[in-house]
Protein backbone atom coordinates (compact mmCIF):
# COMPACT_ATOMS: atom_id res chain seq x y z
CA UNK A 1 0.00 0.00 0.00
CA UNK A 2 1.50 3.46 -0.93
CA UNK A 3 1.88 6.13 1.94
CA UNK A 4 -0.39 9.26 0.57
CA UNK A 5 1.02 12.37 0.75
CA UNK A 6 -1.90 15.11 0.45
CA UNK A 7 -1.09 17.04 -2.73
CA UNK A 8 -4.18 18.12 -5.09
CA UNK A 9 -2.36 17.87 -8.23
CA UNK A 10 -1.29 14.30 -7.47
CA UNK A 11 -4.07 12.31 -8.94
CA UNK A 12 -3.73 12.53 -13.42
CA UNK A 13 -0.34 13.59 -13.00
CA UNK A 14 1.70 10.20 -14.04
CA UNK A 15 1.62 11.52 -17.98
CA UNK A 16 4.15 14.04 -16.65
CA UNK A 17 6.16 11.54 -14.13
CA UNK A 18 8.59 10.74 -17.19
CA UNK A 19 8.71 14.63 -18.22
CA UNK A 20 9.99 15.45 -14.66
CA UNK A 21 12.65 12.28 -15.25
CA UNK A 22 12.94 13.95 -18.69
CA UNK A 23 16.69 13.31 -19.22
CA UNK A 24 29.05 12.76 -16.55
CA UNK A 25 34.06 10.74 -16.11
CA UNK A 26 34.78 11.58 -12.42
CA UNK A 27 32.49 12.31 -9.84
CA UNK A 28 33.27 15.43 -7.57
CA UNK A 29 32.09 12.93 -4.62
CA UNK A 30 32.96 9.29 -3.77
CA UNK A 31 32.87 6.94 -6.91
CA UNK A 32 29.45 5.58 -6.88
CA UNK A 33 29.36 1.97 -7.01
CA UNK A 34 26.71 -0.71 -8.04
CA UNK A 35 24.89 -0.82 -5.54
CA UNK A 36 24.50 3.61 -5.59
CA UNK A 37 22.68 2.87 -9.06
CA UNK A 38 19.41 0.75 -7.72
CA UNK A 39 16.08 1.59 -8.23
CA UNK A 40 14.03 3.59 -5.33
CA UNK A 41 11.59 0.79 -5.75
CA UNK A 42 14.17 -1.44 -3.90
CA UNK A 43 13.82 0.86 -0.49
CA UNK A 44 10.88 0.04 1.38
CA UNK A 45 10.17 3.44 2.51
CA UNK A 46 10.40 5.16 -1.21
CA UNK A 47 8.22 2.05 -2.19
CA UNK A 48 5.83 3.37 -0.44
CA UNK A 49 5.69 7.32 -1.66
CA UNK A 50 3.17 8.57 -3.39
CA UNK A 51 5.16 10.68 -5.10
CA UNK A 52 8.01 8.93 -6.14
CA UNK A 53 9.41 7.43 -9.69
CA UNK A 54 12.13 5.80 -11.09
CA UNK A 55 13.36 6.17 -14.78
CA UNK A 56 16.24 5.58 -17.54
CA UNK A 57 16.52 6.69 -20.60
CA UNK A 58 19.28 4.86 -23.30
CA UNK A 59 19.62 6.08 -26.44
CA UNK A 60 21.93 5.69 -29.19
CA UNK A 61 23.69 6.41 -32.78
CA UNK A 62 23.44 3.14 -34.72
CA UNK A 63 25.81 2.50 -37.51
CA UNK A 64 24.76 3.44 -40.63
CA UNK A 65 22.42 5.93 -39.57
CA UNK A 66 20.26 3.81 -37.62
CA UNK A 67 18.90 5.24 -34.12
CA UNK A 68 17.86 3.45 -30.80
CA UNK A 69 15.60 4.51 -27.80
CA UNK A 70 15.19 2.17 -24.64
CA UNK A 71 13.03 3.74 -21.48
CA UNK A 72 12.38 1.97 -18.13
CA UNK A 73 10.09 4.21 -15.86
CA UNK A 74 8.29 2.79 -12.60
CA UNK A 75 6.45 5.60 -10.79
CA UNK A 76 3.85 5.93 -8.00
CA UNK A 77 2.48 9.11 -8.99
CA UNK A 78 -1.08 10.09 -9.31
CA UNK A 79 -1.93 6.72 -7.74
CA UNK A 80 0.17 4.45 -9.94
CA UNK A 81 1.23 2.27 -7.09
CA UNK A 82 4.46 0.84 -8.64
CA UNK A 83 3.50 0.87 -12.52
CA UNK A 84 6.16 0.23 -14.56
CA UNK A 85 7.09 0.32 -18.30
CA UNK A 86 10.10 -1.06 -20.56
CA UNK A 87 9.84 0.03 -23.80
CA UNK A 88 12.24 -0.29 -26.71
CA UNK A 89 12.51 1.14 -30.52
CA UNK A 90 15.37 0.14 -32.90
CA UNK A 91 15.72 1.57 -36.11
CA UNK A 92 18.52 -0.78 -37.77
CA UNK A 93 19.59 1.49 -41.09
CA UNK A 94 18.28 0.06 -44.02
CA UNK A 95 15.53 -2.06 -42.30
CA UNK A 96 12.31 -1.92 -40.39
CA UNK A 97 11.90 -0.37 -37.21
CA UNK A 98 11.01 -2.45 -34.03
CA UNK A 99 8.97 -1.63 -31.64
CA UNK A 100 8.09 -3.02 -28.25
CA UNK A 101 6.36 -2.53 -24.78
CA UNK A 102 6.07 -4.34 -21.58
CA UNK A 103 4.25 -3.20 -18.60
CA UNK A 104 3.09 -4.67 -15.20
CA UNK A 105 0.01 -2.66 -13.25
CA UNK A 106 2.12 -2.23 -9.91
CA UNK A 107 5.06 -2.81 -8.05
CA UNK A 108 4.21 -6.28 -7.03
CA UNK A 109 4.36 -7.59 -10.51
CA UNK A 110 8.01 -7.04 -11.15
CA UNK A 111 11.25 -7.69 -9.37
CA UNK A 112 13.97 -5.62 -8.56
CA UNK A 113 17.43 -5.20 -6.27
CA UNK A 114 18.92 -2.97 -4.31
CA UNK A 115 22.56 -4.21 -5.36
CA UNK A 116 22.46 -2.78 -8.96
CA UNK A 117 20.14 -1.52 -11.12
CA UNK A 118 17.89 -3.69 -11.74
CA UNK A 119 14.25 -4.36 -12.93
CA UNK A 120 12.34 -7.51 -14.70
CA UNK A 121 9.17 -7.47 -15.83
CA UNK A 122 8.96 -10.88 -17.68
CA UNK A 123 9.06 -10.38 -20.87
CA UNK A 124 11.43 -7.39 -20.22
CA UNK A 125 14.69 -6.87 -18.11
CA UNK A 126 17.01 -4.11 -17.70
CA UNK A 127 19.99 -4.11 -15.44
CA UNK A 128 22.49 -1.96 -14.95
CA UNK A 129 26.40 -1.72 -13.18
CA UNK A 130 29.86 0.57 -13.11
CA UNK A 131 30.40 0.51 -16.53
CA UNK A 132 28.01 -1.99 -18.32
CA UNK A 133 23.94 -1.77 -18.93
CA UNK A 134 22.42 -4.44 -20.55
CA UNK A 135 17.91 -4.66 -22.20
CA UNK A 136 16.61 -7.71 -23.20
CA UNK A 137 12.89 -7.72 -24.63
CA UNK A 138 10.74 -10.26 -25.88
CA UNK A 139 7.48 -9.75 -28.38
CA UNK A 140 5.18 -12.38 -30.05
CA UNK A 141 7.55 -11.32 -33.91
CA UNK A 142 11.14 -10.60 -32.38
CA UNK A 143 13.70 -10.74 -29.42
CA UNK A 144 16.11 -7.81 -28.66
CA UNK A 145 19.23 -8.12 -26.82
CA UNK A 146 21.19 -4.92 -26.17
CA UNK A 147 24.78 -4.70 -24.18
CA UNK A 148 26.23 -0.78 -23.44
CA UNK A 149 29.86 -1.37 -22.23
CA UNK A 150 31.75 2.53 -21.39
CA UNK A 151 35.24 3.41 -19.59
CA UNK A 152 33.78 6.02 -17.77
CA UNK A 153 32.42 6.23 -14.33
CA UNK A 154 28.77 7.12 -13.61
CA UNK A 155 28.64 10.73 -11.88
CA UNK A 156 25.84 12.78 -9.76
CA UNK A 157 26.40 16.27 -11.03
CA UNK A 158 24.68 18.76 -8.28
CA UNK A 159 22.82 21.06 -11.13
CA UNK A 160 20.83 17.46 -11.41
CA UNK A 161 19.83 17.25 -8.29
CA UNK A 162 17.00 19.21 -5.79
CA UNK A 163 16.50 18.63 -2.48
CA UNK A 164 12.71 20.29 -0.86
CA UNK A 165 11.85 19.96 2.55
CA UNK A 166 13.38 16.79 3.20
CA UNK A 167 11.71 15.82 -0.90
CA UNK A 168 14.10 14.81 -3.62
CA UNK A 169 15.33 14.51 -7.19
CA UNK A 170 18.31 13.23 -9.02
CA UNK A 171 20.33 12.47 -11.95
CA UNK A 172 22.71 10.33 -11.88
CA UNK A 173 24.52 9.63 -15.82
CA UNK A 174 24.84 6.25 -16.08
CA UNK A 175 26.81 5.91 -19.50
CA UNK A 176 28.46 9.14 -20.85
CA UNK A 177 29.24 8.05 -24.23
CA UNK A 178 29.39 3.69 -24.40
CA UNK A 179 29.83 1.25 -27.12
CA UNK A 180 26.74 -0.34 -28.12
CA UNK A 181 26.17 -4.04 -29.48
CA UNK A 182 23.28 -5.66 -29.58
CA UNK A 183 20.88 -8.39 -31.99
CA UNK A 184 17.47 -8.22 -32.95
CA UNK A 185 16.07 -11.50 -33.49
CA UNK A 186 12.91 -11.47 -35.71
CA UNK A 187 10.90 -14.72 -35.41
CA UNK A 188 11.58 -17.35 -38.63
CA UNK A 189 13.84 -14.92 -39.52
CA UNK A 190 17.61 -13.67 -39.96
CA UNK A 191 19.09 -12.25 -36.90
CA UNK A 192 19.84 -8.62 -37.18
CA UNK A 193 23.66 -7.53 -35.44
CA UNK A 194 23.45 -3.68 -34.56
CA UNK A 195 26.50 -1.88 -33.11
CA UNK A 196 26.64 1.89 -32.39
CA UNK A 197 27.41 4.65 -29.74
CA UNK A 198 25.09 5.14 -26.43
CA UNK A 199 24.37 7.70 -23.42
CA UNK A 200 22.44 6.51 -21.06
CA UNK A 201 20.73 8.62 -17.71
CA UNK A 202 19.16 7.72 -14.26
CA UNK A 203 16.94 10.29 -12.83
CA UNK A 204 15.23 9.35 -9.22
CA UNK A 205 12.83 11.32 -7.49
CA UNK A 206 9.61 12.07 -5.11
CA UNK A 207 8.97 15.69 -5.63
CA UNK A 208 5.77 16.01 -7.73
CA UNK A 209 6.33 17.14 -11.27
CA UNK A 210 4.80 20.16 -10.79
CA UNK A 211 6.14 21.09 -8.11
CA UNK A 212 9.42 20.63 -9.11
CA UNK A 213 9.98 22.38 -12.39
CA UNK A 214 7.61 24.50 -14.75
CA UNK A 215 10.31 24.66 -17.59
CA UNK A 216 13.37 22.09 -18.60
CA UNK A 217 16.16 22.03 -20.90
CA UNK A 218 17.48 19.20 -22.60
CA UNK A 219 20.03 19.03 -24.85
CA UNK A 220 22.13 15.71 -26.55
CA UNK A 221 24.16 15.41 -29.16
CA UNK A 222 25.71 11.44 -29.91
CA UNK A 223 28.74 12.35 -32.39
CA UNK A 224 30.87 9.99 -34.18
CA UNK A 225 33.60 11.43 -32.06
CA UNK A 226 32.04 13.23 -28.75
CA UNK A 227 28.76 12.98 -27.09
CA UNK A 228 27.46 16.26 -25.48
CA UNK A 229 24.21 16.27 -23.47
CA UNK A 230 23.17 19.10 -20.87
CA UNK A 231 19.88 19.84 -18.86
CA UNK A 232 18.43 22.48 -16.75
CA UNK A 233 15.07 23.06 -14.91
CA UNK A 234 13.74 26.23 -13.97
CA UNK A 235 12.04 25.89 -10.07
CA UNK A 236 8.35 27.00 -10.18
CA UNK A 237 9.15 30.04 -7.67
CA UNK A 238 12.34 31.35 -9.88
CA UNK A 239 10.55 33.48 -11.97
CA UNK A 240 11.91 31.54 -15.29
CA UNK A 241 15.61 31.27 -14.00
CA UNK A 242 17.34 28.02 -14.54
CA UNK A 243 19.64 27.34 -11.17
CA UNK A 244 19.81 23.89 -11.28
CA UNK A 245 21.67 22.85 -14.92
CA UNK A 246 24.30 20.87 -15.83
CA UNK A 247 26.81 20.20 -18.68
CA UNK A 248 28.99 17.53 -20.24
CA UNK A 249 30.85 16.37 -23.45
CA UNK A 250 32.84 12.98 -23.59
CA UNK A 251 34.73 10.95 -25.74
CA UNK A 252 35.12 7.32 -25.46
CA UNK A 253 37.96 7.29 -22.56
CA UNK A 254 38.04 10.80 -21.55
CA UNK A 255 36.00 13.80 -19.87
CA UNK A 256 37.30 16.83 -21.85
CA UNK A 257 33.99 19.03 -20.49
CA UNK A 258 32.40 18.57 -17.54
CA UNK A 259 30.38 20.76 -15.60
CA UNK A 260 28.53 19.63 -12.75
CA UNK A 261 26.96 23.13 -11.86
CA UNK A 262 26.10 25.46 -14.76
CA UNK A 263 24.65 28.58 -15.44
CA UNK A 264 21.96 29.31 -18.45
CA UNK A 265 21.70 33.00 -20.43
CA UNK A 266 18.64 32.84 -22.47
CA UNK A 267 18.29 35.15 -25.74
CA UNK A 268 16.62 35.44 -28.92
CA UNK A 269 13.13 34.81 -26.81
CA UNK A 270 10.44 33.57 -29.24
CA UNK A 271 6.61 33.46 -28.23
CA UNK A 272 4.04 31.22 -28.56
CA UNK A 273 1.12 32.74 -29.95
CA UNK A 274 -1.66 30.08 -29.17
CA UNK A 275 -0.25 29.78 -25.17
CA UNK A 276 1.68 32.58 -24.65
CA UNK A 277 5.32 30.60 -23.85
CA UNK A 278 8.36 32.34 -24.23
CA UNK A 279 10.59 29.57 -26.14
CA UNK A 280 14.77 30.70 -26.06
CA UNK A 281 16.29 30.33 -29.39
CA UNK A 282 19.83 30.90 -28.54
CA UNK A 283 21.21 29.57 -25.17
CA UNK A 284 24.76 29.90 -23.53
CA UNK A 285 25.44 27.38 -20.56
CA UNK A 286 28.41 28.09 -18.65
CA UNK A 287 30.54 26.77 -15.29
CA UNK A 288 33.78 24.99 -14.43
CA UNK A 289 36.15 27.03 -16.92
CA UNK A 290 33.44 25.60 -20.01
CA UNK A 291 31.25 27.47 -22.04
CA UNK A 292 28.70 26.12 -25.01
CA UNK A 293 26.35 28.54 -26.93
CA UNK A 294 23.24 27.43 -29.42
CA UNK A 295 21.09 28.47 -31.24
CA UNK A 296 17.52 27.04 -32.97
CA UNK A 297 18.08 25.60 -36.54
CA UNK A 298 14.71 24.77 -37.09
CA UNK A 299 11.60 24.04 -35.12
CA UNK A 300 11.29 19.88 -35.66
CA UNK A 301 8.14 19.55 -33.48
CA UNK A 302 5.31 21.14 -31.48
CA UNK A 303 3.40 19.63 -28.91
CA UNK A 304 0.45 19.73 -26.18
CA UNK A 305 1.66 17.42 -23.83
CA UNK A 306 -1.63 16.22 -22.30
CA UNK A 307 -3.24 15.55 -26.30
CA UNK A 308 -2.98 11.79 -25.17
CA UNK A 309 -4.83 12.08 -21.77
CA UNK A 310 -7.97 10.91 -21.48
CA UNK A 311 -11.01 13.90 -21.30
CA UNK A 312 -11.67 13.36 -17.02
CA UNK A 313 -7.83 12.95 -16.61
CA UNK A 314 -6.75 16.30 -19.11
CA UNK A 315 -9.15 18.24 -17.35
CA UNK A 316 -7.88 17.63 -13.61
CA UNK A 317 -4.46 17.85 -15.03
CA UNK A 318 -5.29 21.38 -16.97
CA UNK A 319 -6.60 23.21 -13.46
CA UNK A 320 -2.75 23.30 -12.66
CA UNK A 321 -0.68 23.08 -15.54
CA UNK A 322 -0.18 22.86 -19.62
CA UNK A 323 2.71 21.32 -20.82
CA UNK A 324 3.82 21.89 -23.84
CA UNK A 325 6.91 20.50 -25.36
CA UNK A 326 9.16 22.33 -28.61
CA UNK A 327 11.76 20.11 -30.12
CA UNK A 328 14.46 21.78 -32.39
CA UNK A 329 17.68 21.06 -34.42
CA UNK A 330 20.04 23.84 -33.07
CA UNK A 331 23.73 24.24 -33.86
CA UNK A 332 26.16 24.62 -31.39
CA UNK A 333 29.79 25.11 -30.29
CA UNK A 334 31.93 24.17 -26.69
CA UNK A 335 35.34 25.39 -25.33
CA UNK A 336 36.42 22.06 -26.33
CA UNK A 337 34.79 21.62 -29.68
CA UNK A 338 35.31 24.75 -31.97
CA UNK A 339 33.31 23.10 -34.79
CA UNK A 340 29.95 23.72 -35.12
CA UNK A 341 27.59 20.71 -35.19
CA UNK A 342 23.34 20.19 -34.54
CA UNK A 343 22.16 18.91 -31.50
CA UNK A 344 18.49 18.18 -30.25
CA UNK A 345 17.20 20.72 -28.32
CA UNK A 346 14.00 20.38 -26.21
CA UNK A 347 12.13 23.00 -23.99
CA UNK A 348 9.28 22.29 -22.23
CA UNK A 349 7.12 24.29 -20.47
CA UNK A 350 4.24 23.32 -17.76
CA UNK A 351 2.37 26.34 -16.98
Amino acid sequence: MVRLRINPTAWGLKALACAALVGFSMPSTAAIKDADLSLGFANSELRDDSSYSDQVTLRAELEGGGSLYVRFLATNVAGADGRAELRARVSPADNDTYKVKVRRGEASKWKTVGNRLYANLGRGRIEGRVGRLSVQMEDKAFRIQLEVVTDHAPVRPKGGRVKDDGDHYVTTVLVPRGRLTGRIEPAGGAPIEIKGVAYADLRQGNIQPDDLADRWVHLLDIGPKSTFAASALSRPDADGRFGHAWMMQATDDKLPLYSPSAKVALSGIRKDKDNDYRIPQELTLSGGGHKASLKVAKLRERKDDLSGLGGLERFVVERFMKPWSYRHDATYTTSVQAASRTLNYVYQQLR
